[in-house]
């Protein structure tokens, strides 16, 4: 049995580029990274304490001013705090007054929340809440965790 010799053309080099491979998965990285990004959370890690009810906050990061305290660890001798405004930087809690009085010259109802780790010191936590008020401040959030099933037992 003979096999047929079918109509073909000799093979050819292609001198351009087949893009299509390229501009598919560029848009399907594109899109997975638009999905995941808001997701994401930068900042310092914390734990925040576990209540039975909180209110919901609103959280507007434009007109939010964040503080953050982190436990302090091993060798340290004061907990950090961390003020997050556009940026996050870490003060000391004397400056934290002046932060949020030039953030108020730019956003008068300006909000601030406070997020303390759950082991963090509570006179540290007092002393940042006056420096808010003295600020002039009105509206403070303080998040927090849902009590899980297993600590509602404990307590």
């Amino acid at each position: 049995m003979r096999l047929s010799k079918r109509h073909r053309q000799p093979l050819q080099i292609m001198s351009e580029m087949n893009v299509t491979n390229l501009v598919d998965t560029a848009f399907t990285l594109l899109i997975t990274f638009m999905l995941v990004a808001p997701q994401l959370t930068h900042g310092v890690k914390i734990d925040l304490p576990n209540v039975k009810e909180a209110p919901p906050m609103s959280n507007e990061p434009a007109k939010t001013l964040v503080i953050t305290i982190q436990k302090k660890e091993e060798g340290e001798e004061r907990e950090r705090v961390y003020v997050k405004y556009k940026t996050e930087e870490r003060v000391e809690v004397e400056e934290i007054a002046a932060k949020i009085a030039a953030a108020r010259q730019e956003r008068p109802d300006l909000s601030v929340v406070i997020e303390g780790d759950e082991n963090s010191s509570y006179g540290v936590f007092l002393r940042i809440v006056g420096a808010v008020k003295e600020a002039g401040v009105e509206s403070i959030g303080m998040p927090s965790e849902p009590l899980r099933p297993r600590d509602r037992d404990r307590r």
